[in-house]
């Protein structure tokens, strides 16, 4: 019907817009978004939220409607790619993803590889215990962050492989020669180095996605547009339940049944 449309049933709700989710993933139902009035909104403080969300790896991203806090798990959800267009927040949800890690965990147990081809989001955090180095910046740094990465990662496979364990949880938990930190790869405006070194930045990002979680190597890319089947086809939506996408408002887990969720952001302006 002339109602199956997005744009006829936002005009008909007098709502700004409307998602549909046909089917919803795991049930036998239609699901629409509707998101609310911008007199209903408010700010979600990153103190509402920052330690609340759950074990201490997780990360504190908003709260939901009913106002329990969500975070994302990291051990669980290692690779998450975060899409929305300019202005949607993208960079702040990065932030709090960021300011909520750094505050609940030490450099001993979490280091961070910043990447912002726009210089303009994640220098702020230079100085932090947890870098590896101040965030990069330009392309050439970004190539070399993520096959330096790479060869982290390979070390990391090798260590654990040497002990016989299988992935870094196990190793963890008997640590013969010292606990292995998480290390975790946020990137912001991903798209900016695929368009300027492609071949260079996709392989890197392919092998990570494929390997990295055992490792205990975490993916936080951001970019305006996402499809299921990114970086090099590779990585599509099925391939595990290590990827999500959160579009504005909206998140889906795959890891837990491809429940879809709203949720609001938290600020980490607080």
């Amino acid at each position: 019907t002339r109602l199956s449309r997005p744009l006829d049933l936002a005009y008909e709700l007098a709502a700004e817009s409307v998602r549909i989710e046909n089917p919803i993933p795991g049930k036998k139902a239609i699901g629409l978004e509707i998101p609310l009035p911008p007199a209903a909104r408010r700010v979600v403080s990153l103190r509402e939220v920052v330690g609340k969300a759950g074990a201490p790896l997780r990360a504190a991203i908003g709260v939901l409607p009913s106002g329990e806090p969500l975070g994302l798990d990291l051990p669980s959800l290692p690779h998450l790619a975060i899409a929305g267009t300019s202005g949607a927040g993208k960079s702040v949800l990065l932030h709090s993803m960021i300011a909520s890690l750094v505050l609940t965990l030490t450099p001993d147990e979490l280091t961070l590889v910043l990447v912002d081809p726009k210089g303009t989001e994640f220098p702020r955090w230079n100085g932090l215990p947890h870098l590896y180095a101040p965030a990069v910046t330009d392309v050439d740094g970004a190539v070399a962050a993520l096959w330096w990465l790479v060869d982290e990662m390979e070390a990391r496979y090798s260590l654990i492989a040497s002990h016989g364990f299988t992935d870094i949880d196990e190793y963890n938990a008997v640590a013969p020669e010292g606990k292995i930190p998480r290390t975790l790869l946020v990137c912001d405006e991903l798209a900016d180095l695929m368009l300027r070194a492609k071949d260079r930045v996709e392989s890197a990002v392919v092998r990570l996605g494929q390997k990295g979680r055992a490792a205990g190597i975490c993916f936080k890319p951001a970019r305006r547009g996402i499809q299921s089947d990114e970086y090099g086809g590779r990585h599509t939506g099925k391939e595990a339940g290590d990827d999500a996408s959160l579009r504005g408002e909206r998140g889906r887990h795959p890891g837990n049944g491809s429940e879809s969720r709203s949720l609001r952001r938290g600020s980490a302006q607080d």
